[in-house]
């Protein structure tokens, strides 16, 4: 019977062998589910073609065809761009550890958790570093606590408000910034509802396991989540 570290490694690793199994099969999806939009695509640009090659169709007929291919053409250019960030994010499971771009995993974040807030009536955007910034990290880890970040902040948050996430980098390492655009809201009042909400409870002891820290700014106001170099 396998005890102590030697159990303890058997499990991560099983535990990193069912990550990766969800992420390959949500990637083989995400192919598949592209090549049906582009054959949709196709077929809507050749029913764009008939309505354009038939003189004799009705104005009336004719617009309203025109409005919906239309309508079919916008949504497949949102589903191939819903399609390239899952499969970014599938991906992300690939290896326990890798070398990540934070502003390149902001903007998928950002991408990613829209549902979320857009169900909160808040509005979420990504403001790029000026220069590239990576650190070595675990890329399922990352992305669990910075939704649990952006939950937190939607929590606590009224409709309305703005949440921009901005990677950072300071002599200490690396960091991510939420700033959160609040009308009349007074900073201490922004992080009594914070603190208060069960997502920052989780959110602490996920920074804690990535051997960072969180920490609240008042001036900005936001939540900073400092990163390690190299992390863990």
């Amino acid at each position: 019977m396998k005890k102590g570290k030697a159990l303890e490694t058997e499990v991560a690793e099983h535990k990193q062998e069912e990550i990766a199994f969800f992420g390959k099969i949500t990637a083989a999806a995400t192919h598949e589910m592209k090549n049906v939009l582009a054959i949709i695509k196709e077929t809507a640009g050749l029913m764009e073609d008939l309505v354009i090659l038939s003189p004799e169709m009705p104005a009336s007929l004719r617009e309203k065809c025109q409005s919906t291919l239309s309508v079919i053409q916008n949504q497949i250019k949102r589903g191939v761009d819903i399609s390239d960030h899952l499969n970014w994010f599938a991906h992300c499971t690939d290896v326990p550890t890798a070398s990540m771009d934070l502003s390149t995993t902001a903007a998928q974040m950002i991408h990613l958790a829209q549902r979320f807030a857009r169900l909160k009536g808040v509005v979420l955007e990504v403001e790029p570093s000026e220069a590239s910034i990576t650190v070595q990290v675990r890329p399922v880890f990352l992305l669990m606590t910075l939704f649990t970040c952006i939950r937190c902040c939607l929590n606590a948050l009224s409709p309305g408000s703005r949440i921009v996430l901005a990677p950072e980098e300071f002599d200490t390492g690396s960091a991510f910034s939420f700033l959160l655009k609040e009308k009349d809201a007074r900073p201490d009042a922004l992080f009594s509802a914070l603190s208060a909400d069960a997502a920052w409870s989780d959110l602490q002891q996920m920074v804690a396991a990535l051997e960072g820290a969180v920490q609240w700014v008042p001036d900005g106001p936001c939540i900073r989540l400092q990163l390690p170099e190299p992390l863990a």
